[in-house]
């Protein structure tokens, strides 16, 4: 992950978790990294743990990861669309298509994204 995103192991955020109120103290570091990041969003299914009160003072904001994925397919269509092909090429265990990788994703939690990436894709670009 730091050879791709080398950005994203952040450390140093300890001493913030203490500033963070949230209704599960049990995610305040959660906000404590995503502050030392210098991230703009905070990607979780568990919304209701990251109310936006909370978060407005630290300028962060909460999203699901099917809307973070439909933004950035949005943003990046061609970049998204090769990552799902890659990540079809890249799983050996067992081998998946790319219409294999997009129901595993649905059945993760990103159904719209995956039906989004099922309509933009062109039979002829997929490779198996």
């Amino acid at each position: 992950m730091d050879m791709r995103f080398p950005d994203a192991s952040v450390s140093r955020y300890m001493s913030m978790v203490n500033d963070v109120d949230l209704p599960d103290p049990d995610d305040r570091h959660i906000v404590a990294a995503a502050r030392a990041g210098h991230a703009d969003i905070i990607v979780t299914r568990n919304i209701k743990d990251f109310p936006e009160q909370a978060l407005r003072q630290f300028d962060l904001e909460v999203v699901d990861p099917d809307c973070f994925l439909l933004d950035m397919l949005d943003l990046f269509p061609m970049a998204m669309l090769e990552v799902v092909q890659e990540q079809a090429n890249d799983t050996k265990r067992p081998p998946l298509s790319v219409q294999e990788v997009l129901e595993s994703l649905e059945k993760v939690g990103v159904p719209q994204f995956a039906a989004q990436v099922r309509r933009m894709i062109d039979p002829n670009w997929v490779r198996r």
